[in-house]
């Protein structure tokens, strides 16, 4: 994989990055979209579809110094923080295995470090301390969950053959897992297991009235998860109005940030050491990166700004 490698970008390829409320908006604009917030808080990493110069990239948290880290690229991963904040883990998805890769935060130093034998992948996880992925296979509408570490063992299967599991990720230590589960004809609700797969409980428990929690990210010391959800616009059912919520890991208690009736989706949060929130917006008209305070006040852009200073 070198640093600037052209190649088509497939977005259905990163399901488990891309908000399932917001398939159906390809229409549009993406200039700042799925950001991943630094351990330390200090930057944010975000996709961007932009036209004239597609790619991930890294701008600081105040929107200074935007730094293109590396291009788009048919079946690779959304990246992730190391959990020392020093370099990004993406993976790339082949037919018969999933490839592991990591760069420094400017990618300049871009290697492979691993590779798991797996069959047709829609999704993958890395840990943070990049021994071990979770990925997603099987098809769109019942995709299961499988674990591996980067030794030769065959993968173990998490999830329970039934339902479809989407969106999932590792807590910061490793120990736990989150992702949106789909019941067929009931709907979707955020779960939670052991890093093994035991302890599976249901951590959300919305209601149709507040639309289909997914897409969790989990604080830096696992005590909550950010997540979105949408609801149809109830004058045009063609819109959605998707907003941010945080949710206690230990008692399901949600908090809904941000609240608003207006048809604009805020969804793919990432939480800030100090509890912000990143997230991608299309309030401005496309999507872009926006942070809001820990309460849901003071929502700022942060890409598609004059500030931001590309590398």
């Amino acid at each position: 994989m070198q640093k600037h490698i052209r190649m088509a970008f497939v977005l259905a390829t990163l399901m488990c990055n891309v908000p399932l409320n917001a398939q159906n908006s390809a229409a549009i604009k993406s200039n700042g979209n799925n950001p991943i917030v630094s351990p330390d808080g200090h930057f944010v990493v975000y996709r961007s579809e932009n036209s004239e110069s597609p790619g991930i990239y890294r701008v600081d948290a105040d929107g200074k110094n935007r730094v293109r880290v590396y291009d788009i690229v048919s079946n690779v991963t959304q990246p992730v923080f190391s959990n020392d904040g020093k370099r990004l883990l993406y993976a790339h998805r082949a037919p018969d295995a999933i490839h592991l890769f990591s760069t420094d935060i400017n990618g300049d130093d871009n290697k492979q470090f691993g590779a798991i034998t797996a069959a047709a992948t829609l999704s993958v996880a890395i840990s943070g301390d990049a021994s071990r992925v979770v990925y997603g296979a099987n098809g769109w509408n019942d995709t299961q969950l499988f674990a591996s570490g980067l030794e030769a063992k065959p993968a173990v299967k998490l999830t329970p053959g039934v339902d479809a599991f989407w969106c999932q990720q590792f807590s910061r230590d490793g120990k736990l897992i989150a992702a949106g589960r789909r019941v067929k004809g009931v709907g979707m609700q955020v779960w939670v297991m052991n890093v093994d797969g035991s302890s599976v409980r249901q951590l959300t428990h919305f209601p149709k009235s507040d639309g289909d929690p997914q897409c969790p990210t989990w604080s830096s010391d696992g005590k909550q998860l950010a997540l979105q959800s949408a609801v149809r616009l109830a004058s045009d059912t063609t819109k959605f109005v998707g907003t941010i919520w945080l949710v206690d890991v230990a008692t399901g208690s949600a908090k809904q940030l941000g609240k608003h009736s207006a048809p604009y989706r805020d969804e793919t949060p990432s939480l800030f050491p100090d509890g912000r929130v990143a997230f991608q917006s299309n309030r401005s008209g496309q999507w872009e990166v926006w942070i809001m305070n820990a309460d849901g006040s003071g929502a700022r852009q942060l890409t598609g700004t004059a500030v931001a200073e590309l590398r």
